[in-house]
């Protein structure tokens, strides 16, 4: 080495082993020795087309001779088992060999030549000067025996290749195939023997298609093919159809194609040959395309497809050549690799490496293809993958065996080891091997094997090969003996060695890269869009690149140099690095169509493919010409797989706006073509590009052009359809990365727009206005337009619950749908939808729908003819209040009275309601919604069910009223009102709901009837009463002033009874004028409303709402109609009170009021009477107020004292106390009075006559209510410690009013007892029987009745049960004057509030008096008891209440005034008080020293002046007078009869009086002494006699003798009467307060209802305009939203128009795709475009494809004059169809005209910069001419030139004109040099 010169030392290490030696024949001469063997160029039997010298030379790397390589024999190899194999894939043995490699120093070693490109053999000497160099270098020569001259192997392979075509026809293949045909077409050889000819040639020997079936010569396959020619259809495609199969399993032979143009070839001969060889040829273009393309093959290809000149008619194979297109983009593999034909020497031979890499371990990776010669590898074979070994033989190696792959280890000379990888490798196809030798230095090292990125095998091993070695004799493909046996045949791509043991994670990283991988791993984005995050940072961490020790691949190749790559500096190898390919190895660069496709103008070119769509193809055989329908689907299956495997032909697609001009393409083109081949083509194209990364916006243009674009599907056929949206509902929508990327606010407006102008169920033009987009005639069937819109609404759907929630825009889209189309048809599924995303999302649902005022779009619906729509509107609204917040609720229905509205809307097209729709209400009612239609009556209510809109009860109720009564209705009421009655019986919260409602008790006592007449509507009655029983008893029961809910109660009760039997009476006399109803609503009760029922409604009225205070309001009053003029009233809400009321109702509703005969009586509400209904419901609450008392009695653990005494129980003896109160003074009243009650009681003949009922009630009825109260007063009043003191200032009553009420109650009943016992005693003596009547006779029943009525009132009856629970009869012992019972409540209405000295003082006195006349009555009759039967006249009186009874109005200064009460409701009724009662004594009471006074015997009431007896009718100026009182006692005859009989009797009838009267005489002597005064002014009850009487005495006899003295007589009627009068008095001016209040209570509520209904129909006024303000809105955004999505697909073709309009400019061009072959010249024209330069100057010219020579003009102008001329018009007809055609023939036959008259649309800058010239187009000018250039002011005179890019003016500068212009006019124009 330090001999060596400095030039030797400059060249680079390796250099001087590539070059040749000085004495070594060069290249040409080697040549030019077997050129001489050759025949001359002008030989007879030279072929005419083998190449002259020069070519040849030219022509040498390619073709370079085969040597003959001659290999020494080794000795046999010993195999010793060292290690048992694996049992799955790999085995390992070692192997020694003694002798192998010996004798290898001495034997010489191939030089590289980097000049040839080939391994030359060289003789001894050369081969000893070669070995001496490289001994220096420590290389080890590869051993080479027997080694041939490469001239000398040339010369030799040449002969036998003349010999063989010699055999053939003397040397010229041609000739001998021609004559091959002339002995065919003799019929001296057979079709066989000429195709095995033919395919000999191809081979340069006997084919084979196992063994020998590889084409080594190109020029055969154009020898072949122009044999081919010249033959048969049948022998064509004979031999076309072995071709084919040898081309499918040779890459080699495609490749030996690829280098003769044979593609070219092929498509030249396509157009004329028949359909079976046409097949076969377009299947050997697509095995030739798939492996590659060049720029002009793909040219000559789409030349294939190009219409006939007339643009009308495809060629014949254009169908099926469609298929060399779609297996042009599945081709597998690189696109470089290198090719190893198997053949002797061809390797690649590695330079020496100086130090094999060990510190880890090392690692050889490569992509490999296997081609063996038959189908498998057969035994013999060893097909080396790489051998990297020393001069010793010492390294690694692999070699492929049947079924697996072997890794060798010689770790010593002759001796290592093997492992076997047992691994199928299918021959023809890709694989990657990784083996991964892993060296560790303390403990055994391994050998891991990879296939495709997944370890399939690990083995330990113990391998160390010295590093002191050097590896000279490495190879890829091959060994160093160079059989070819051991060499590899097929293909490798990159060729990777790392210096490292790679691991698991980056060998998969690598197979992801892909064959085609062949950089260093230092930029992550070389492969971005395959590689994962985590790959690169495993991949490209600099690891990788820094641990390459080789990397050589198919792209950096000098000729037969393969150049190293890796990134460091070359620290492995003694000299160069870089490789050489031997042989017939060669770096195989193949041409893909995407990088050819992108050089003739990307996939845009595809575009006019699908303007010929419409084309005819071609018929064979002279068939007619039909269109192919399956073209569109092809073509895009082609544009899908380019987009699948390539990023840049997306990239592309994108940029081009492909998918627009393809919807532009498919929209214009015949519907036809869109097939289920298309659609599965679009979405396996949208499968693809979902799955990329990196393609979101170009599946947004696929999305918004071609999936989602209606009219390009909606003639399509109906599955093509229905399988399209059935994938944008489920597939397309649910992928994750186009819905993050998608514009679906954008989408859900476009699909609904769909929906309304493309795939509506019924034509909305005439009801909607909207104008549909399809004709009639080719729309689908309706159940298919259905199918298709459900799955459009569920792909809306879809793209909504995905997201975080629904937009305004996207709601305000679905409800602007709803607002314009009307058709029900139309609008059923999308309300649907509309209600299932309510339910199923409320959270964003409902405060948009909100936001949005959807709740107008409910209302409008609600008025639909459908019900279904009606029902569908109702469930929305279900669901969004469901979801509301109490809040929201409030303000979206509150402000306009949006619940009363509903019936409103309900009503408006149907007369009734349907179960249907009650169902919904129901829900709505309880938000117990459910997205089903319910047809029947709904599942039972559950006891947890509240009511969450209890307006929606009167909505239920006004429905039900109003509807037309059929039974259906009938049975809905039933319905409701049970359902009603479950939720209220379980349920105090909704008790309570309905308790705080306005009213209820007007739309509840609407649904009973007043008369049923049958046993359905009496059903429905009692089910009313049940709920009005329910919830009465509620409020009494818990509700604190629940008493003021009972008379609220009576006197709605009293409105409704009394207004129907109004219209009963005004029926009979005016015959029809007021038709008779038997229920309680009516046009006056409609609309009635009222707030005053509330259960803590204050005790004064209150001021009006402050809402309604300064708003129009129509109220009814009792005399007249007050309206506003600008307030409009329902005319079926108010109630008009006389005919100025009625007269001014019509002004306000400007309605014209015509006279239809005599009018009716205005309507008032009369006095108050207790009707059936009120009985009733009276009944019903005492029924359920004993019923707790019973229970309380009852109570094993407590009292009743205890439980009377209990605080829970507060409210319902507070509120019992009320009601009773309320009541019971009437109740005494309507059974006749107490004192005519009295009058009865002490006459001696029991005149009972008497006594007549009133208030509408009998007097059995009233004494059962009287008896049950008093049953109740035992407990509630007497027992209980409530303070009665509150109880009266809350209602009003002066100070002990409610004891005062409980004495006439008490005393009522206590006479009622004494009268039965009389009649009872009368019948026993007289021995009649006593006849109960439990019949109520009412008012007409005879006065002979009216006993036994008395007494047949306490009796039990069926219907109630408990009223007798509380006790026994009232009457236990007829024989007494008073019973027990009546004693005791007598002494506890006297002791109650004994502390109260004043009122228990005047309690006693009027009971003195009480007891007094009922004593001395029993005195009389118990002495006399024949008088009466003897008819023995006596002095009675009979009180007559019409007598002297005086009211006054007075106050009393003390303030104890009882004042009526009377609910809030206006402020006229603020100021009503109940009459006040003054207790005050008589001033007219009679002289203490009255003339003949007369004893007490009864008391006597003296009669009218009249002398007549009139019955009590409640006349408000009647009150008692102690008058009325007799004063005089009167005598009467003791009849004989024994004392001791006498005094028994006396004592047994008077007993228990007398010890009431001694005890409260006692207890309240110092009261009673001073107020009983004698006739002269003493004190009857001073100590002495009287005293001592009450005092001492117990004697009976002795006190009613006092009683019956004079003195007594006097001072009780004069002192005790006047109490016991002022008493009586104060219960009838109750009772007239009570009725009073009822009626006044009544025109209240009647006139808040009416107020109520006219602030409703104001507010609904004002709704209904924001409505149609709404709707209006919805219209125009309807419109706009329609003319934008118009626009702009208008736009989209326009643009999509030119972009195909540029497109054939280029493709026409001279240069273009579709003019490359043709020779006539295309002329073409230009315009000046649009496009203006900064001074607003348009000076380019574009191509027009419209443009023409108007030839005939210049025939017309130029040709000879004639006298008949040719009319304009015939010429302009004579020149269209030569333009048409010629239009034709530029392939603008189908061009549409722009779709908007005058619309231009400019285009942008940088598509107008693409200009296509060439050399044709640039030059000088084209046309000069003189002319004037004219603008405001003057004309210029120059010149006008114009060439192919601008037109200029040039100014005349010496004409006068220009020289005498303005300079500020010349400012304003750019002429400053001329020109312009």
């Amino acid at each position: 080495m330090a001999e060596k010169s400095a030039g030797e030392m400059d060249n680079p290490p390796g250099a001087d082993a590539m070059q040749p030696e000085d004495n070594a024949p060069s290249t040409e001469t080697i040549v030019t020795e077997v050129i001489e063997d050759l025949p001359a160029s002008g030989d007879a039997t030279r072929p005419p087309d083998f190449p002259t010298e020069k070519e040849f030379l030219e022509e040498l790397p390619k073709q370079s001779s085969p040597e003959e390589i001659v290999h020494e024999e080794t000795s046999s190899e010993e195999v010793v088992v060292e290690q048992a194999p694996q049992p799955d894939v790999a085995r390992t043995v070692v192997v020694q060999d003694a002798d192998e490699e010996s004798g290898n120093e001495e034997e010489g070693t191939p030089i590289p030549s980097g000049d040839s490109g080939e391994e030359d053999v060289r003789d001894t000497s050369m081969a000893d000067a070669g070995r001496e160099l490289f001994k220096e270098a420590t290389v080890v020569d590869i051993p080479l025996t027997a080694a041939v001259p490469p001239a000398v192997a040339a010369a030799v392979a040449a002969k036998v290749e003349t010999r063989e075509i010699d055999i053939l026809g003397g040397g010229d293949p041609t000739k001998a195939l021609d004559k091959v045909l002339d002995g065919f077409l003799s019929g001296a050889l057979s079709s066989r023997e000429v195709a095995d000819l033919a395919l000999n040639v191809l081979v340069d020997g006997e084919f084979d298609m196992e063994l020998n079936h590889t084409v080594k010569n190109p020029d055969r396959l154009v020898q072949v093919t122009k044999f081919l020619d010249k033959c048969p259809s049948n022998l064509q495609a004979e031999v076309w159809s072995v071709v084919v199969a040898f081309l499918k399993k040779s890459l080699l032979n495609l490749q030996t194609c690829t280098e003769c143009h044979m593609l070219s070839l092929l498509l030249e001969r396509l157009p004329n040959s028949d359909d079976v060889v046409g097949s076969l040829l377009i299947e050997l273009l697509g095995l030739l395309a798939s492996h590659s393309i060049t720029v002009r093959e793909l040219k000559q290809l789409f030349q294939a497809f190009q219409a006939t000149s007339e643009g009308t008619v495809l060629p014949r194979h254009t169908p099926k050549l469609l298929s060399v297109l779609q297996q042009m983009p599945q081709r597998k593999g690189p696109d470089c690799f290198f090719s190893f034909p198997g053949t002797p020497g061809s390797v690649i031979a590695l330079p020496p490496i100086a130090k094999w890499p060990c510190n880890s371990g090392f690692t050889f990776s490569t992509w490999f293809r296997l081609e063996p010669k038959s189908s498998v590898i057969t035994e013999r074979e060893r097909l080396h993958l790489f051998s990297f070994r020393t001069a010793k033989g010492l390294g690694y190696s692999a070699h492929f065996i049947p079924g697996g792959v072997v890794f060798t280890c010689m770790k010593v000379q002759g001796k290592g080891l093997q492992h076997t990888l047992f691994f199928d490798f299918q021959p023809r196809k890709w694989y990657m091997m990784t083996v991964v030798f892993v060296y560790n230095r303390w403990s055994r090292s391994e050998i891991r094997c990879s296939v495709n990125g997944q370890q399939v095998s690990a083995t330990d091993v113990s391998w160390f090969v010295s590093a002191n070695e050097t590896f000279d004799r490495c190879f890829i493909g091959g060994t160093v003996e160079q059989t070819e046996d051991t060499t590899f045949r097929g293909q490798m791509s990159s060729l990777y060695l790392f210096d490292e043991a790679l691991n698991v994670q980056q060998i998969y990283g690598m197979y992801i890269l892909g064959a085609d991988y062949k950089n260093q791993f230092r930029h992550e984005n070389e492969k971005s869009d395959l590689v994962s995050e985590d790959l690169k940072k495993i991949l490209y961490d600099n690891a990788l690149c820094h641990a390459i020790v080789f990397l050589y691949n198919p792209v950096a190749c000098d000729g037969q140099l393969c150049l190293e790559s890796s990134p460091k500096t070359n620290q492995y190898f003694l000299h160069s690095p870089h490789a050489l390919m031997q042989r017939d190895v060669k770096s195989v660069v193949t041409h893909s169509i995407y990088s050819t496709l992108h050089s003739i103008g990307g996939i845009q070119v595809l575009f006019p493919l699908f303007e010929q769509l419409d084309c005819p193809v071609q018929g064979s055989d002279g068939q007619d010409a039909q269109i192919d329908h399956s073209i569109c689907g092809a073509l895009l299956q082609f544009i899908g797989a380019l987009l699948e495997r390539s990023t840049a032909v997306q990239q592309h697609m994108l940029q081009s706006n492909g998918f627009m001009v393809l919807s532009y393409m498919l929209t214009k083109a015949s519907k036809e073509h869109i097939t289920d081949d298309v659609l599965h083509a679009i979405l396996t194209m949208t499968q693809h590009l979902l799955a990329s990364p990196g393609s979101i916006a170009l599946v947004k243009q696929l999305f918004d052009y071609v999936l989602f674009n209606p009219a390009l599907w909606i003639h399509a056929s109906v599955k093509v359809q229905m399988d399209l949206y059935t994938y944008l509902a489920t597939e397309f929508v649910s992928n994750a990365a186009i819905y993050g990327n998608i514009r679906r606010t954008s989408t859900v407006i476009q699909t609904l727009h769909a929906l309304k102008h493309y795939y509506y169920v019924v034509n909305p033009v005439h009801r909607s206005g909207i104008e549909g987009k399809v004709e009639e005639d080719l729309r689908m069937p309706r159940k298919n337009i259905l199918d298709i819109r459900a799955y459009l609404l569920l792909f809306v759907k879809q793209l909504i619950v995905k997201g975080e929630g629904i937009e305004d825009d996207e709601l305000d889209s679905i409800l602007n749908y709803l607002h314009t189309v009307h058709e029900d048809d139309n609008l059923h599924d999308v309300l649907q939808l509309l209600i299932a995303l309510t339910s199923e999302h409320p959270q964003s649902m409902v405060p948009g729908f909100d936001r949005c005022q959807g709740i107008r779009a409910v209302y409008k619906l609600l008025a639909a003819k459908s019900e279904i729509i009606r029902i569908q509107a109702l469930k929305l609204l279900a669901f969004f209040l469901r979801h509301c917040t109490a809040k929201r609720k409030s303000d979206v229905m509150q402000p306009q009275n949006l619940y009363s509205l509903l019936s409103e809307r309900l009503l408006l097209n149907n007369d009734h309601i349907t179960i249907a729709v009650y169902n919904v209400l129901f829900e709505i009612l309880t938000e117990v919604a459910s997205s089903q239609i319910l047809y029947v009556k709904h599942a039972d209510p559950e006891g947890s069910m509240k009511f969450e809109n209890p307006l929606v009860l009167k909505v239920i109720a006004v429905l039900l009223r109003q509807s037309k009564q059929i039974p259906e209705i009938l049975e809905l009421k039933r319905v409701f009102l049970s359902d009603m009655m479950a939720l209220c019986s379980n349920s105090r919260d909704n008790k309570r709901i309905i308790l705080q409602m306005s009213v209820w008790q007007e739309w509840l006592i609407n649904l009973a009837y007043v008369y049923p007449q049958n046993p359905d509507e009496q059903k429905v009655s009692d089910m009313v009463h049940s709920l009005f029983r329910m919830l009465l008893y509620h409020a009494i029961k818990f509700e604190y002033g629940g008493w003021r809910v009972w008379v609220d109660t009576l006197s709605i009760a009293h409105s409704k009874i009394s207004f129907e039997d109004f219209r009963l009476e005004v029926s009979k006399v005016y015959g029809g004028a007021g038709s008779p109803d038997h229920g309680f609503n009516s046009d006056v009760s409609a609309g009635r409303r009222a707030s005053t029922n509330g259960v803590d409604r204050p005790d004064t009225p209150t001021e009006p709402d402050a809402s309604t205070e300064n708003s129009d309001a129509v109220s009814i009053t009792e005399t007249e109609v007050r309206s506003e003029t600008n307030t409009s009233v329902n005319k079926d809400a108010t109630i008009t009170r006389n005919r100025a009321g009625s007269s001014k109702l019509a002004k306000a509703t400007g309605q014209q009021v015509f006279s239809t005969g005599p009018t009716p009586p205005a309507f008032r509400i009369p006095d108050f009477k207790w009707s059936a209904i009120h009985q009733r419901l009276l009944s019903d609450l005492l029924f359920s107020i004993e019923t707790d008392v019973q229970a309380w009695r009852s109570h094993n653990t407590k009292t009743v004292i205890e439980t009377v005494k209990a605080p829970e129980n507060e409210i319902f003896i507070t509120n019992t106390l009320h009601m009773i109160s309320q009541s019971v003074d009437n109740l005494i009243i309507a059974c006749g009075g107490l004192l005519p009650l009295l009058a009865c009681a002490t006459s001696p003949q029991n005149e009972i006559d008497t006594v007549e009922p009133s208030q509408g009630l009998s007097i059995e009825i009233v004494i059962s209510f009287l008896q049950r109260m008093v049953n109740l007063v035992d407990v509630l009043c007497f027992a209980s410690p409530i303070n009665l003191a509150n109880l009266e200032k809350e209602k009003g009553l002066r100070k002990g009013g409610i004891l005062r009420q409980s004495l006439r109650l008490v005393c009522t009943s206590a006479v009622r007892n004494c009268l039965e016992c009389r009649e009872k005693a009368k019948q026993r003596l007289g021995g009649g029987r006593l006849s109960v009547s439990g019949e109520g006779a009412g008012q007409e029943a005879p006065k002979s009745d009216h006993m036994q009525s008395l007494i047949g009132g306490v009796q039990p009856t069926p219907k109630n049960i408990v009223e007798n629970l509380v006790g026994q009869h009232p009457v236990t012992d007829v024989e007494r004057l008073l019973q027990d019972m009546d004693i005791n409540r007598l002494q506890a209405v006297v002791y109650r509030d004994i502390e109260d000295s004043k009122q228990s003082q005047f309690l006693a006195l009027a009971v003195m008096y009480f007891l007094s006349v009922l004593m001395v009555s029993r005195y009389r009759d118990i002495l006399e008891p024949e008088v009466g039967k003897e008819g023995l006249s006596r002095t009675s009186s009979v009180v007559d209440d019409r007598s002297t009874v005086t009211r006054t109005a007075s106050v009393m200064s003390s303030g104890s005034t009882m004042t009526a009460t009377a609910e809030p409701g206006s402020q006229d009724a603020a100021g009503e008080k109940m009459d006040e009662i003054s207790l005050r004594r008589s001033d007219s009471v009679t002289s203490h020293d009255a003339p003949n006074q007369e004893g007490i015997s009864a008391i006597r009431v003296e009669s009218s002046a009249a002398g007549e007896v009139k019955p009590s009718d409640g006349d408000d100026e009647s009150r008692y007078t102690t008058s009325q009182l007799p004063k005089n006692a009167p005598s009467f005859t003791v009849a004989p009869v024994s004392v001791a009989n006498l005094t028994e009797k006396l004592e047994r009838a008077l007993g228990t009086t007398a010890a009431l009267l001694r005890e409260i005489v006692l207890d309240f002597t110092p009261y009673l002494s001073k107020t009983l005064i004698g006739s002269h002014g003493q004190e009857l009850l001073a100590e002495g006699k009287g005293l001592s009487t009450f005092k001492d005495s117990t004697s009976v006899v002795e006190l009613v003798m006092l009683l019956c003295s004079q003195e007594w007589q006097n001072s009780l009627q004069k002192h005790a009467g006047l109490a016991f009068i002022e008493l009586v008095n104060e219960g009838r001016l109750l009772s007239h307060a009570m009725k009073d209040h009822i009626v006044r209570v009544a025109n209240e509520a009647e006139f808040i209802l009416n107020r109520m209904r006219a602030d409703d129909v104001l507010k609904h006024a004002e709704f209904e305009t924001l409505c149609a303000h709404s709707l209006h809105q919805h219209k125009e955004n309807a419109k706009l939203c329609d003319r934008l999505i118009t626009s702009a697909r208008r736009r989209d073709h326009t643009f999509a128009r030119r972009t195909v309009d540029k497109i054939l400019t280029v493709m026409m061009d001279s240069h273009g795709t579709w003019q490359m072959s043709g020779n006539t010249k295309v002329k073409r024209y230009w315009k000046l475009d649009n496009w203006e330069d900064d001074c607003r100057r348009r000076r380019r010219l574009v191509p027009n494809p419209y443009g023409t020579s108007h030839g005939e003009a210049v025939l017309r102008s130029s040709g000879p004059s004639t006298t008949d001329e040719i009319p304009l018009e015939d010429a302009m007809q004579q020149a269209e169809e030569p333009l048409h055609a010629r239009l034709a023939s530029l392939g603008f036959g189908h061009r549409e005209v722009p779709l908007e008259v005058g619309e231009d649309i400019d285009s942008n800058s940088e598509e107008l910069e693409m200009e296509y010239n060439n050399s044709k187009n640039v030059g000088p000018l084209t046309f000069t001419t003189e002319c004037r250039l004219i603008a405001p002011g003057f004309a210029l005179k120059g010149t006008l030139s114009i060439t192919s890019n601008d037109l200029y003016f040039d100014a005349d500068e010496e004409d006068p004109e220009f020289q005498n212009m303005d300079i500020e006019v010349m400012s304003d124009f750019d002429i400053a040099g001329g020109q312009e």
